[in-house]
């Protein structure tokens, strides 16, 4: 097997987000409506309809032609992540910001891992390799190149070697529609995704992911980092 070969190589990040299957997204959707029904009930989730549905017309009407120029053509995600921060600040007419980041949050560490293992390789599949971390790399340069290719992400790689690879986002397209939205802090959720995604997804237990800092909180670029663990 070939590092090409694996489940979508050379896919963006915005791909691999906006392109859940349809019984995968029911069975999120599912999971999360739990998560807020436990705290609206059942007349707090007709409130949470109506706000949901008014927050996504108007920002639909946004202008983001600012990703269109950095080459975003993914109209899907663009919507899908329009209609997640819909729904965020739904939940904050009803909730405080911070609540309502809080119960999103909830949902993330539930739906994040399943999400994690329909588009990512297996730890299965990297295992078939003869060092799984060289090919997780290789995976991860793939995911660079699509990036840059899609619009999605641009930055650099700050390190890539035999034990680690790192790389620093400065333009991200998730974070630009969040703050053309004015609500950058909800961009976070993003970052709590890859916490909760390669802790409990696709990662292999030869790799550990650190991130130390990000764009939404003042740092100039998003370090994505990713270690070999060597086991004594």
């Amino acid at each position: 097997m070939q590092v090409q070969d694996l489940k979508n190589y050379g896919k963006s990040g915005c791909e691999l987000t906006s392109s859940s299957s349809k019984e995968l997204e029911k069975r999120t959707s599912k999971a999360a409506r739990k998560i807020v029904s436990k705290h609206l009930g059942f007349l707090g989730m007709l409130r949470l309809m109506f706000h949901f549905a008014k927050e996504r017309r108007r920002m639909l009407k946004q202008d983001l032609s600012s990703l269109r120029e950095k080459g975003m053509t993914n109209e899907r995600f663009i919507t899908k992540e329009i209609e997640r921060l819909a729904f965020i600040s739904a939940l904050s007419r009803i909730f405080s910001k911070e609540k309502a980041l809080q119960i999103s949050n909830e949902i993330v560490k539930v739906v994040a891992p399943e999400v994690f293992l329909h588009v990512f390789p297996s730890r299965e599949d990297y295992m078939k390799f003869d060092d799984p971390f060289d090919a997780f790399r290789k995976y991860i340069l793939g995911m660079v190149e699509g990036d840059e290719r899609t619009g999605c992400r641009q930055g650099e790689i700050a390190e890539n070697t035999n034990d680690a690879i790192q790389t620093d986002v400065t333009y991200c397209a998730f974070y630009e529609i969040a703050k053309q939205l004015s609500m950058e802090e909800a961009c976070l959720l993003h970052c709590y995704a890859h916490d909760a995604g390669f802790q409990g997804g696709s990662e292999t237990s030869e790799i550990a992911f650190k991130m130390t800092g990000n764009l939404v909180e003042g740092a100039s670029r998003c370090d994505l980092r990713f270690e070999r663990v060597r086991n004594e």
